[in-house]
């Protein structure tokens, strides 16, 4: 297999409303909604949208959640990859009129890996292997390093948000393996220490000797190779951002894996990402797809 996701599979509970509460304010919910979600699975289902090729490696657990997780994926034709015997977790997601989103996780099984299953998958140089970073941050996220140092497998990691939770001695072992980091703006100023963008993608270009791909939005995303290059940003009507980081990171690799350029895949990758907040949820099926990216 040439592309690999690895991390987490599970139940994403969105619930909308008018605005983000504040501390201690009661706000009512305008209308609730179930999708199969989760990092890793969300971008592997764009590399789906694609007709690439992929594996997701996400353990499915236990409980309504697991069984929720196990009934989509089976809609989606998705096989189980390993089957836990712990519960399974979900997300809940607030999400406003304006895009913006506040995330409470319930982390369960889909986090929790064990050596004996990343060891049943077979990599070579040209597999590239997806890895988020709330992965690493729990205890198993140790297996999930070893594997990659033992892999000779191109590596994505893509931080998250939780960035500031992973060890440090789990991020030095991951940013030294990875090929391509993938991050929004506030993510990039976190892990770099610089104060805009483009200084950050310098210095974590220069520090890792990675490929840097940084989103911020509706703003113009930021590619760090040798040199820099702005692409614009797809313009859309937001209508919940839920998920778009995960269809962008999904989209650039199933372009790579089939020997695109990281130019040309980030320029479809932000066609994609726009047309996953023009719809609720995560995900979006193959007909929301524009024209110029089936094309």
């Amino acid at each position: 297999m040439k592309l690999v996701f690895i991390g987490s599979s599970c139940a994403d509970i969105t619930i909308e409303v008018d605005h983000l509460p504040s501390l201690e304010e009661d706000v009512n919910g305008i209308r609730q909604e179930m999708h199969l979600g989760g990092c890793a699975h969300n971008a592997a289902h764009a590399a789906g949208l694609l007709h690439v090729p992929f594996l997701l490696a996400s353990p499915a657990g236990t409980g309504l959640y697991g069984d929720f997780v196990r009934r989509e994926m089976k809609k989606e034709g998705l096989p189980v990859w390993q089957n836990a015997e712990e519960a399974n977790g979900c997300c809940y997601c607030f999400a406003d009129h304006a895009g913006n989103r506040s995330f409470v996780s319930l982390q369960g099984a889909e986090y929790h890996f064990r050596k004996e299953w990343l060891d049943q998958i077979e990599t070579d140089e040209d597999t590239w292997l997806y890895v988020c970073g709330l992965e690493l941050e729990n205890k198993t996220g140790t297996c999930i390093l070893d594997f990659l140092e033992r892999s000779r497998a191109k590596v994505c990691f893509a931080p998250g948000p939780r960035l500031k939770m992973i060890a440090e001695d789990k991020m030095r072992r991951i940013l030294a393996r990875a090929d391509l980091i993938h991050l929004n703006g506030r993510e990039a100023l976190a892990m770099s220490g610089c104060t805009d963008k483009e200084e950050a993608a310098e210095t974590l270009h220069a520090f890792h000797r990675a490929s840097i791909v940084i989103t911020d939005g509706p703003k113009d995303v930021l590619v760090k190779e040798e040199e820099s290059t702005w692409l614009p940003a797809e313009p859309c009507c937001i209508k919940d951002g839920t998920g778009a980081g995960d269809a962008h990171i999904g989209t650039i690799l199933a372009c790579l894996s089939i020997g695109e350029p990281l130019i040309a895949a980030v320029r479809k990758a932000n066609v994609v990402s726009s047309a996953v907040c023009e719809h609720s949820g995560a995900c979006i099926e193959e007909r929301d797809l524009p024209e110029k990216v089936v094309d």
